[in-house]
């Protein structure tokens, strides 16, 4: 076997198991902006609201939302609020009806999540 394709198995075994350690310990949303455009934010399970804000910030380089929304297959809005106390986990757990997996199994769970306000992009780029 080449070199190449010697590294791109070990690569390839190596995502697979960071993303099934992933799973166990962070929930993993896909953020959507206004254009469409979607990025993956990870959060530790038992971490704050607030830090999924952080990350999101980190992330973004300086992307600072002011609210952060789900909305289920009706179209109801749930506000995800920066908040200290509340952990991920239980805003998952409280309102499953707004946080079902967007991708079929056996892919990891990710989840929809939105920023409210404006971006600077253009509404006809592509995702």
């Amino acid at each position: 076997m080449a070199d190449d394709e010697v590294l791109m198995k070990k690569y390839n075994k190596k995502k697979g198991e960071f993303f099934g350690l992933t799973a166990n310990y962070q929930y993993i949303f896909e953020l959507t902006k206004c254009c469409g455009y979607g990025e993956w934010v990870a959060v530790y399970k038992d971490a704050p609201l607030s830090r999924l804000y952080d990350n999101i910030y980190l992330q973004f380089g300086g992307l600072k939302p002011d609210k952060l929304y789900a909305l289920n297959e009706s179209g109801e809005r749930l506000d995800i609020l920066c908040d200290e106390e509340y952990t991920v986990r239980k805003l998952i757990s409280d309102n499953s009806l707004f946080f079902r997996a967007i991708y079929p199994l056996p892919s990891s769970a990710v989840y929809c999540i939105y920023v409210d306000e404006p971006c600077n992009c253009s509404k006809d780029e592509s995702v």
